[in-house]
């Protein structure tokens, strides 16, 4: 098969392969190669396996990774991640948080402290009478 000649209209001076070189499985330039694109994201990952059962593992995992950054939820819970890393990394949030926490454990204590003498009083008097 023989690269056509022939040029009409909009196709004039394009080197546009022949369709049966495509069919016949002769080597194409990339821009028609369908596989070209994603050889060239191989190669730069590191070569790209050779294997046919690991490049197909190798477009899965591409598969995985693109469908996630595509995500919206996986948006929402990086940005979630990121704001309460940088919540964590504030010192002055930090701080204001401790103390908050201080003061709920001292009302913890005082009411269990209550508690504890209301119960140990009532026994008592029960012991009384």
């Amino acid at each position: 098969a023989v690269v056509s000649t022939q040029s009409t209209g909009m196709y004039t001076g394009t080197n546009k392969p022949d369709p049966e070189q495509y069919l016949l499985g002769r080597k194409i330039d990339d821009a028609v190669d369908p596989t070209a694109e994603t050889s060239d994201a191989l190669d730069r990952i590191g070569g790209g396996p050779t294997n046919l059962e690991d490049r197909a593992e190798v477009f899965r995992t591409m598969d995985a990774f693109a469908k996630a950054r595509e995500d919206p939820m996986f948006q929402i819970e990086k940005q979630r991640r990121n704001a309460a890393t940088d919540f964590r990394n504030n010192p002055l949030k930090m701080q204001k948080v401790r103390e908050l926490l201080q003061k709920e454990l001292k009302k913890d204590l005082k009411k269990k402290k209550k508690k504890k003498r209301k119960s140990e009083s009532e026994e008592g008097k029960a012991a009384f009478l």
